[in-house]
């Protein structure tokens, strides 16, 4: 599926072909700009789009090794996974799994990004790509092989393209990635390995669009200029960044190391240990509610944010399996993880003639600590009574910790020092900086906090071989999550010691069948699995068109429950192809707002939940041919997306307006060839995505009127979706 979608897509997108997987964004193609993936309508990454259930659930990894941050408001952004030729593989477990793979975030399931691997032989490979939208993928990875019973491999990776968002400006993103592991094997299948990642992405975001023509919301701002909507604009517009601009930087540093050793012939021990060094900053400018040539300028200083997050994280998993009998395996373990988050945000104005703050003196700011500790115990039980049946009971203890350290008035202190005799600024004075008079609106006196959860998770699965290769399979588990308001600690204002762990009880059950050889059918997979899933205690945040600076929580819970259908093979020598089937059925159980016009009450019961689509489909027919010196693969793809619902920040509420559904045509061709002398093979491709170029909306939700800082809201606004596109790359294996 990576190789299909081509180098430019990444791992991300290719996830987004599996059933009931929804990729979306603002750039919601590209490797180098953030998406957000959803499986089973729990979602993962960042796209700004309010309205989910659960929204930081779902563990990613690499190699192994969990990439979801533990402080405020950033989680996981999907640059920071290998690209190109660093990218070797992905491993989906789709649900909670069982309790020795799960992690603090893996509610709702657990990918891993798996990079190239160390192996017996010396190789490489070399990577080119280009197309629309100037984009240049280059990336080459190297293996040594053996020596004295060592094997290492590098590799290195960019990439670098444009949003196909059309503005007078370049929304320019690029990602560059180094990557080295070493493996050393020992008799008896032990083995050692290291390795180091480092990633660094920057982008510039394009702003969202309303999808009609809003009064105010002109492109030149307020009141100013022609109305800027998809309808009136054009589809894929966006504003100038003299008006509004985002720039994100996500920067990584990850060392690891897995060990696996035969403690005895029956005795296994497994242990990671890892340490990453993260680094977000966003820098958003708005001069857009703030223009002081509208005549509905308001001088809100809201129009700059500053914002840095620093992190250290540092883990350690073990596992001990002891294997009593054919029968019987055990495994006991656990992990801990730490970290540390140094949040920072300014807010202040850029409009030195009517509001003279800077960066170095702010309106106000935020400046605290995120102290954080996640721990889990297991034990699990593989028994196999009989040959063809295999249970796997299974028990897990978590505890979520996480301390709040408010440092934002000594922070506002330092930065004034030289303005005020050394002593903190007073709230409500005015100050005056290289001539420019301002009013200090204050830093943020919330106090410190402390979140400490310690809970239990029981599950069971089972596999029973009715015959050979046809198995019938069912699961059930209870498991925790961290409260998401854990993620904002600063600003919410209900009480902390409501808050509860977001729990999942899922229940799963289906049929499955594999075969290599089926009649004239090779390599046949088939599956149909059944889920019901109740999310209870979540919590989740939003603003409202009453308080379009504050950060409100609800909370609720609601129920998941679907299908997914799976069916791939080859027919004879040449035809091969794949069907797809996702059904998702989201909705509350229970929706308490803490904003509504008649106060606090539950709401919104048995309304769909937002932004999961209810069908995904997705089917592909490949012809397989030969030529002289060279083999063909041509690859046609249907992607279908159902309709998903919005969510109103208007009134704080899930709605039943839908996002309409829409569907994508693409086609794939590649050539494995002997094209460059010393090279083992060449593969030349080609993907056009987006064939017949659809227009639709990757993300949407109903605004408050807070985005573009209108006096009313209510209106629809949006991410488009990429456009037709056609990329080609040259990939030569030696």
């Amino acid at each position: 599926m990576i190789n299909m979608l081509g180098p430019d897509a990444g791992g991300p997108q290719a996830l987004s072909m599996l059933p009931n997987v929804y990729v979306a964004g603002y750039n919601n193609y590209s490797e180098t700009g953030r998406s957000q993936i959803s499986l089973r309508g729990i979602k993962v990454g960042y796209n700004s789009i309010p309205g989910d259930l659960e929204s930081e659930a779902v563990t990613v990894e690499l190699d192994g090794v969990p990439l979801n941050s533990m402080g405020e408001f950033t989680d996981w952004h999907s640059p920071e996974v290998p690209i190109g030729a660093l990218m070797a593989g992905e491993n989906v477990i789709v649900g909670p799994g069982n309790p020795s793979e799960r992690w603090y975030a893996s509610l709702g399931g657990t990918i891993d990004f798996i990079p190239v691997q160390p192996s017996a032989l010396p190789g490489g490979d070399v990577e080119v790509a280009g197309g629309s939208d100037q984009t240049l993928d280059d990336s080459a990875v190297y293996n040594t092989g053996a020596i004295d019973g060592w094997s290492t491999v590098f590799g290195i990776a960019s990439a670098r393209s444009l949003s196909f968002r059309t503005s007078q400006f370049s929304l320019p993103s690029d990602t560059e990635e180094a990557y080295i592991k070493t493996r050393k094997l020992f008799s008896h299948g032990s083995s050692v390995s290291f390795g180091a990642y480092y990633q660094r992405n920057h982008e510039w975001r394009p702003n969202m669009i309303p999808l009609r023509p809003v009064p105010l919301v002109d492109t030149g701002g307020l009141g100013i200029g022609a109305p800027y909507s998809q309808q009136t604009s054009g589809f894929y517009a966006t504003l100038p960044r003299s008006l509004w601009h985002k720039e994100l930087l996500i920067q990584n540093w990850l060392l690891w190391s897995h060990m696996h050793f035969s403690l005895s012939r029956s005795l296994k021990l497994s242990n990671m240990t890892w340490i990453r060094i993260g680094k977000d900053f966003h820098y958003r400018v708005t001069q857009y509610s703030t223009n002081p040539s509208s005549p509905y300028y308001s001088g809100s200083p809201m129009n700059v944010e500053y914002y840095v997050q620093s992190s250290k994280t540092l883990g350690d998993r073990i596992t001990l399996r002891e294997r009593f009998n054919r029968k019987d395996t055990l495994s006991v373990g656990g992990y801990v993880v730490t970290s540390l988050a140094n949040e920072h945000l300014n807010e202040y104005s850029t409009f030195s003639k009517f509001d003279g703050s800077t960066l170095q003196y702010p309106q106000q700011g935020f400046l605290y600590n995120v102290s954080s500790f996640y721990s889990a115990a297991f034990v699990q039980d593989d028994f196999r009574p009989l040959p063809q049946l295999k249970i796997v009971p299974g028990f897990r203890v978590v505890q979520y910790v996480s301390l709040l350290s408010n440092r934002s008035q000594s922070a506002a202190c330092i930065e004034f020092a030289s303005l005020n005799n050394g002593n903190c600024p007073v709230v409500g004075n005015s100050y005056t900086v290289n001539g420019n008079t301002f009013q200090f609106l204050g830093y943020p006196t919330f106090p410190d906090q402390e979140l400490n959860f310690v809970e239990t998770e029981p599950s069971i699965g089972a596999n029973y071989e009715l015959v050979r290769g046809l198995h019938l399979f069912g699961n059930f588990s209870i498991t925790r999550h961290p409260p998401n308001a854990s993620r904002t600690l600063s600003t919410f204002p209900i009480d902390i010691q409501t808050l509860k762990p977001g729990q999942s009880e899922e229940y799963d059950i289906g049929i499955r069948f594999v075969k290599m050889h089926l009649g004239i059918l090779h390599d046949v997979y088939a599956s149909l699995d059944f889920f019901h899933n109740l999310m209870t205690h979540e919590t989740f945040s939003y603003t409202t068109a009453e308080h379009p600076l504050t950060i409100f929580f609800g909370n609720g819970s609601g129920v998941y429950k679907g299908a997914d259908l799976s069916l791939q093979g080859r027919m004879g020598e040449h035809w091969n192809g794949f069907v797809n089937v996702g059904y998702l059925q989201a909705r509350w159980n229970q929706f308490r707002s803490p904003v509504t016009p008649s106060g606090k009450e539950f709401t919104g019961a048995g309304l769909p939940v937002s932004n999961s689509p209810k069908y995904t489909v997705n089917a592909g027919l490949g012809y397989l041919f030969r030529l002289p010196g060279a083999r063909v693969h041509a690859m046609l793809w249907d992607q279908y997306t159902g309709a998903r619902y919005l969510f109103d920040v208007n009134t704080g509420s899930p709605t039943n307006v839908p996002e309409p559904a829409f569907n994508l045509v693409n086609f794939s061709v590649s050539l494995r060839t002997h094209l460059i002398p010393g090279t083992r093979a060449d593969i030349i491709s080609v993907q056009a995505i987006n064939l017949a170029n659809t227009e639709y909306n990757s993300t949407e939700y109903i605004s408050s009127g807070g985005y573009f800082g209108t006096p009313t809201g209510g209106y629809i606004i949006g991410n488009p979706g990429a456009p037709r596109m056609i990329f080609a790359s040259l990939r030569a294996e030696f």
